[in-house]
């Protein structure tokens, strides 16, 4: 059952199409409210207007309104092409049926939100998993991307907070890896693949890296098995 999954997703991966989930309504709010506990001393508010905008958040809005523009056909080629550096061209590109979210989670609790750019994939019995293309954090004054993936090579937030990704290359070469993540690097903890040096395919682990010398035999089975992580729920998500 696990199997089917996985490859139902995989099957989802390789074509361009995505089935859109149901939109929820981000309920988010910049406003803060100051009580105090004196009898004495008036109860204090203070509005969304007079609390200053991050400069992370600038640079999210400003990156998410380009995204906008490009989806809807406000740029020429060139600014596409330029924008593609930022943003997986498979999430620019996108069927126009396709929706586009967004959300923000602060994944390793420093303080800082981190920016997720994503679509959904239906399972085969229904649900839909949250893969995501782009992931962002904002550090020394400049946007950090942490993750830059696409169709062919995706991520998926654990319910653990650990990031998972799939990625494919070729008919038979399969990635099923996992990291830790902290201050917009990603730390790889394992990975599962198929390769066929020997002549014969088949599926090795590693905690070095994907197909790479130091590894051990694994079974396909270990692999699926692996990568059946519980996935986060994603919060507040926006669509483009």
């Amino acid at each position: 059952m696990k199997k089917n999954i996985v490859a139902c997703i995989l099957a989802v991966c390789l074509l361009s199409g995505c089935a859109a989930a149901p939109e929820t309504e981000d309920t988010g709010s910049e406003t803060e409210v100051s009580v105090s506990t004196s009898t004495s001393a008036p109860v204090e508010t203070s509005t969304a207007s007079t609390v200053p905008v991050s400069a992370a958040q600038e640079a999210y809005d400003d990156l998410i309104s380009r995204l906008v523009s490009a989806r809807q056909g406000e740029m020429d080629e060139d600014q596409v092409v330029d924008l593609c550096i930022d943003i997986s061209s498979d999430t620019i590109l996108a069927p126009e049926q396709a929706e586009i979210y967004y959300t923000q989670i602060d994944l390793d609790g420093d303080g800082t939100d981190e920016l997720f750019i994503y679509q959904y994939m239906m399972l085969f019995d229904g649900s839909e998993v949250p893969v995501i293309y782009d992931g962002y954090t904002y550090s020394n004054d400049e946007l950090v991307h942490f993750i830059a993936g696409g169709a062919r090579n995706s991520y998926f937030l654990a319910a653990d907070g650990s990031v998972y990704n799939m990625g494919s290359y070729g008919p038979v070469y399969l990635e099923f890896s996992r990291y830790t993540y902290s201050d917009g690097i990603l730390t790889l903890t394992d990975s599962y693949f198929s390769d066929d040096t020997t002549g014969t395919l088949a599926w090795y682990y590693s905690d070095v890296g994907a197909w790479a010398d130091e590894r051990t035999e694994a079974s396909e089975d270990d692999a699926y098995g692996f990568f059946c992580c519980e996935h986060m729920a994603v919060p507040f998500e926006t669509a483009v």
